[in-house]
């Protein structure tokens, strides 16, 4: 089974949402309060395998029960003998170039419509619509668990699954019908054989003369009675220990063993199209078993189920399959990372989207700038403020990873180089986000070059020299062979006391640093910055990185 469409209205903080979600694996990330779980849970409504009371007040949009809410899907890749076996289905519709049909005909992939509404009676309403049909027929509890859903995680999922009752994964497990008879035995045998201490058996006949007078039933007995609302069956639950006497409840166990054993139920009744609904599946569980739980996930949704998660670990979403992953946006259909620059980083830094405010650097040298630089300008560590630094990888590369992020509506920052090509882009890019773009030179090592006071350029040689572990010495040759052969005095030895002129010296410092990469690493970029705060911070740069540094504190504060 899979959701086709899924359209939402008025439900919790949601007011219209509509999305096509992909067979396979559904991933939804993106900043708090931005609905993710809450799409979940509206799946999980529609789908529930199992009766559901009245709703509360506080699923309805901003309260107002009166307007009511809406959820509604088509699912399509049915297996129409199975569902059809106990339930007629005249209201099936087809599914063509990406949309509903009336007629499950010719092309038209047959789907099945169904709604659940929540009324101005905190009522769940669910139904088949069918076009101009006033009484739609129910979308019942048995049709429902046809359709596979199961909804993992979450207390209240291990509390109902791990524990017989009507459609819970351990119900449909054990299969309950043939064990009512027995728990009820059980109970009545337990009941019996129960020893009442003498005073409360005093109590009792006293409790029973009372009710005699009255005129009341006063054949009493104590006996073992669920509490309210519930089943006896529903007493029969998971326990783990070398013996039932000395076991505990799975329900009563880790977050994590609770998260497996969900996981593994669910897993052996999925059949071969499930739809699974699970709600951070990193909970309780350290990275080669998020990673794990991901590799199952995602063989149990296969080619023809489908499974609902959201998370906030970079395990699980570095491990997921390529297209997998949305990006929730307000008022729009989410963003999928397929064929975006986005995809791509995904794998190498999954950290770069759970951070409110990521910094696409232009490289590792930017990196280790921003990272010597900011904590002192921040008043605290970058991580505090949720400042993630991001390699972009050069540019053009470095400038579609901002694109993606500007169409995916998320937010972040960039440092970037200012080279001839792309003047255009990086325009657009610095009207749409905090933008560090060098004005009067071309990158961090052409600003050094100029700005630099002329005997503070030599400052940078053993700055290298100790980030690239060799001597200063091959550092004075490749500044040296970047003079002009003509205009070399003496040797390379020479070159801090031989007389030449600035724009030659300050060109040739420019020329060994970017050809021989002195400071192309996070390391070197560190390095640098500090040697920049010992010899005097040119007050040009120093101005943009105080303005940076003052964006950036509007924005995360």
């Amino acid at each position: 089974m899979q959701i086709r469409q899924l359209t939402i209205r008025r439900y919790r903080g949601i007011d219209e949402f509509t999305w096509k979600p992909n067979p396979g694996i559904n991933c939804l990330i993106g900043p708090g309060d931005s609905f993710k779980s809450t799409v979940l849970s509206a799946i999980s409504l529609l789908l529930a395998p199992y009766p559901l009371g009245p709703c509360s007040e506080f699923d309805y949009r901003q309260r107002r029960i009166s307007d009511g809410f809406e959820i509604e899907a088509y699912i399509g890749n049915l297996d129409l003998q199975a569902l059809g076996t106990e339930q007629r289905l005249p209201n099936l519709f087809g599914w063509r170039q990406n949309a509903p049909t009336p007629l499950p005909e010719g092309e038209a992939e047959p789907v099945l419509r169904c709604r659940v509404r929540g009324n101005a009676d905190l009522e769940l309403i669910y139904e088949l619509p069918i076009e101009n049909d006033e009484q739609p027929p129910p979308f019942s509890p048995a049709l429902r668990r046809k359709l596979m859903l199961a909804r993992l995680a979450g207390e209240e999922r291990a509390a109902r699954d791990l524990r017989l009752g009507t459609g819970s994964l351990l119900d449909r497990h054990l299969k309950t019908a043939d064990m009512r008879a027995s728990v009820h035995n059980t109970i009545a045998a337990a009941t019996e054989s129960m020893a009442v201490p003498t005073s409360a058996e005093a109590a009792l006949n006293k409790i029973r003369e009372s009710f005699h007078l009255a005129g009341a039933p006063f054949d009493l007995h104590l006996g073992l009675v669920p509490t309210m609302g519930n089943a006896l069956v529903g007493m029969v639950a998971l326990m783990s220990g070398p013996k039932v006497t000395e076991a505990i409840p799975i329900v009563n166990a880790g977050t994590g063993t609770k998260q497996i054993a969900l996981l593994t139920l669910s897993a052996a009744l999925a059949g071969s199209a499930p739809i699974l609904v699970i709600d951070e599946p990193e909970r309780g569980l350290e990275p080669y078993r998020q990673r794990s739980v991901t590799k199952k996930l995602t063989q149990l949704a296969g080619g023809q189920g489908q499974v609902f998660l959201t998370t906030h670990a970079p395990a699980i979403l570095a491990s997921l399959p390529a297209g997998s992953v949305w990006r929730m946006r307000p008022g729009q259909e989410p963003a999928r990372f397929e064929g975006t620059p986005l995809e791509t980083l995904l794998a190498r830094d999954p950290d770069a989207f759970f951070a409110p405010m990521p910094i696409l650097c232009e490289g590792a040298t930017e990196i280790g700038v921003l990272d010597e630089m900011l904590p002192a300008l921040l008043a605290s560590d970058l991580n505090a403020h949720g400042v993630h630094l991001v390699d972009g990888e050069g540019q053009p590369n470095v400038l579609d990873i901002a694109d993606a992020f500007i169409a995916a509506g998320m937010n972040f920052a960039a440092f970037l180089d200012n080279e001839p090509s792309y003047s255009g882009r990086r325009r657009v890019i610095a009207s749409r986000a905090i933008a560090w773009i060098w004005q009067d030179a071309i990158n961090i090592e052409d600003a050094v070059s100029k700005l630099l006071l002329r005997d503070a350029l030599f400052a940078l040689i053993p700055a290298a020299a100790q980030v690239r572990d060799i001597d200063d010495r091959h550092l004075e040759d490749q500044v040296f062979q970047k003079i002009p052969a003509s205009e070399q005095i003496g040797s390379a030895r020479d070159i801090r006391t031989a007389v030449y002129s600035d724009a030659t010296l300050r060109a040739a410092f420019y020329s060994a640093m970017t050809k021989h990469s002195w400071f192309k690493s996070r390391e070197g970029g560190r390095a640098l910055a500090r040697t920049l705060k010992r010899v005097g911070m040119p007050a040009s740069i120093q101005s943009r990185v105080d303005e940076f540094a003052c964006k950036l504190r509007g924005a995360i504060q």
